[in-house]
């Protein structure tokens, strides 16, 4: 008894250095898990700093095509509305030119 060194934690008549290895095992098995665990967490707060960035570029981006689209909707409705006008002007034309001179050569 006198060769290993005394460990209070371990009762008396019980060899202390193998339990002693056994709980060193368990204890290094439960600091590298943890280790593990703290690495995973730090990727996933990458991953989540990529994420949000990506979601940023993503507003921004969507932001930009709602105010173009929207610039391009009022711009097609202009297009739309002066080709009703042309088209309008058109026919009271052709019916002018139709209409003036078969009123004019039955009044003769």
């Amino acid at each position: 008894m006198a060769s290993e060194p005394y460990d209070p934690y371990v009762p008396s008549g019980q060899g202390g250095s193998s339990s002693t290895a056994k709980l060193r095992e368990e204890l290094d098995a439960a600091t590298a898990e943890a280790r593990y665990n703290v690495q995973a967490l730090a990727q996933r707060g990458e991953m989540v700093d990529s994420l949000a960035d990506k979601t940023t570029g993503l507003a921004q981006t969507s932001s930009l095509f709602n105010r173009s689209s929207n610039k391009l909707r009022k711009a097609e409705w202009y297009r739309h509305q002066r080709m009703k006008v042309l088209l309008a002007v058109g026919i009271i034309a052709l019916l002018a030119i139709i209409i003036i001179p078969a009123v004019v050569f039955t009044r003769k």
